[in-house]
């Protein structure tokens, strides 16, 4: 990315001469009259959103308060329509929501526009982690060139998936979008809001997890690799201010036996999917549903305190069936993995 320079503010302090010349008197200075004083500008406070609330997404969620087509166009000089949504899966896809995000798209010919904006209430001082993939080298994780930019009031990226796009044209193009974009969201902004991060989990670390699923389950899981694709910059940053941790348990001999994402924030998932058959955790204030067999004897699960989530795929260990090995993921979650 291409930021905004800062210009040094330079202050010249220049010698001030008083000439006296003879011996006149200084004419009377006129006091000024006394002036009303300032009405006080009102104070407006943010909404507090609880700690597995949804947010109020940007722009009401709607796209086309967002940039128009009309903006596109005479940025790029493409003639681009707005595409449909995908309707999240409420239990894996609900990650940009989660901060009040929005995830756009716009297609024209053989070019496409991907646009995330993300309220930087939902933040909370999160950085992108990746810069140098997503936008910095144009053809780096897909094909097209990105751009983002943190202002006040919003996070805002821009992928350009366009034949021949260089990095320069990107960031002209991307500075444009990200001003009108910024506009359009004075223009139509809602209530300021905050989030009551109380009861949120931290990122864990892998060995962590590891150690106390171990000791509920009396396995020997070793920490394994975890894909690091992850998807696209607003998921991506996303992820980030929502805390995720992906981990992988593997056994002694190498066999993939978890795969698991802890996520704050969420909520109990399971109540709004009619897929899922709830489960006895067994622990007190853990919720615990069946997503379903994934084949090769692989189950997956989601699990939740009612403020984070767990979204878990398990197979059977020399010691374990998945469930058991799902209701001891539910026991070391009831303890924060402690």
């Amino acid at each position: 990315m291409r930021r905004s320079p800062f210009a040094a503010l330079g202050i010249g302090l220049a010698a001030l001469g008083l000439v006296l010349t003879g011996c006149a008197t200084p004419a009377p200075v006129e006091t000024p009259a006394a002036s009303s004083p300032a009405e006080p500008t009102p104070t407006i406070e943010p909404v507090v959103i609880g700690p597995a609330e949804m947010p109020p997404v940007a722009f009401g969620g709607d796209c086309a308060k967002v940039l128009t087509t009309d903006d596109l166009f005479e940025v790029t000089g493409i003639e681009f329509a707005l595409q449909d949504g995908v309707e999240d899966n409420p239990v894996t896809d609900n990650v940009v929501a989660n901060v009040g995000g929005l995830e756009c798209s716009w297609a024209g010919g053989d070019s496409e526009v991907y646009l995330d904006t993300i309220p930087q209430a939902g933040l909370d001082g999160t950085r992108f982690p990746h810069v140098e993939d997503y936008f910095e080298e144009c053809d780096r994780v897909a094909p097209g060139c990105g751009w983002y930019q943190s202002g006040d009031a919003l996070w805002t990226s821009v992928y350009f998936a366009t034949p021949g796009v260089t990095r320069e044209q990107a960031d002209v193009w991307g500075e444009e979008l990200g001003r009108r974009v910024a506009e359009n969201h004075t223009a139509t902004a809602a209530e300021p809001w905050t989030r009551d991060r109380s009861g949120w989990w931290p990122v864990f670390d892998c060995a962590q997890i590891a150690a106390a699923v171990n000791a509920q389950a009396g396995d020997a899981l070793l920490v394994g690799e975890v894909d690091g694709f992850r998807g696209g910059p607003g998921p991506e940053m996303a992820r980030e201010a929502s805390r995720e941790t992906q981990c992988t348990l593997t056994s002694p001999e190498g066999a993939e036996i978890v795969r698991m994402t802890t996520r704050a924030g969420v909520g109990d998932v399971s109540d709004s999917s009619t897929t899922m058959t709830p489960v006895d955790s067994g622990v007190p204030g853990i919720s615990m549903s069946l997503g379903g067999d994934e084949g090769g004897g692989t189950e997956w699960y989601v699990l939740s305190d009612g403020v984070n989530t767990v979204r878990l795929s398990a197979s059977a260990s020399a010691l374990n069936s998945p469930e058991e090995l799902a209701l001891a993921v539910a026991a070391a979650a009831a303890s924060g993995f402690e």
